[in-house]
């Protein structure tokens, strides 16, 4: 039998499950978060950009810290969790947070239009080709990284 879940539990248990790294995260729980998020992302860029229409920038980099250093950690631990569903190990998303970093800290570099443009591209096809593994139904049933998030688990008989 499965368990429906609706998006404001998905959206509780993504913070709630912030420091949890040792059960399994199915497809609501990381899309709905990253939705919202980016909503709100993009709506901050348009403010700063009404707010302040000459000088963006300054507002957008303030808002852009204090949304990452936020979120870092609850997104981590999604991501780390929503990767086991798949039956892969959720330390994958470490090196895709680091890519992510070095990206962001490029903004800050002065690079010529060439190295500009591979980081921008490599950048875009990781994403890309992560989104879509992400995208994919996890493991039926239990896997090595715990039991199947969509399954009602009978709490005197737990499966092993």
């Amino acid at each position: 039998m499965e368990i429906k879940m609706t998006a404001r539990e998905a959206y509780k248990r993504f913070w709630t499950q912030a420091f949890v790294l040792n059960q399994r995260a199915r497809r609501k729980e990381f899309w709905v978060p990253f939705i919202i998020h980016m909503t709100i992302a993009a709506a901050g860029l348009l403010l700063a950009v009404l707010i302040s229409p000459r000088y963006p920038h300054a507002l957008l980099f303030n808002l852009q810290l204090i949304s990452d250093t936020v979120l870092v950690i609850p997104f981590f631990s999604v991501l780390f969790r929503r990767l086991q569903d798949l039956n892969i190990t959720g330390w994958t998303a470490l090196p895709v947070f680091i890519f992510t970093a070095l990206f962001n800290a490029t903004e800050f570099m002065t690079l010529d239009d060439t190295a500009d443009g591979a980081v921008v591209f490599c950048y875009a096809i990781v994403s890309i080709l992560f989104f879509i593994v992400l995208a994919f139904d996890g493991t039926e049933g239990p896997n090595k990284y715990g039991h199947d998030p969509k399954e009602v688990i009978d709490e005197l008989n737990p499966r092993q």
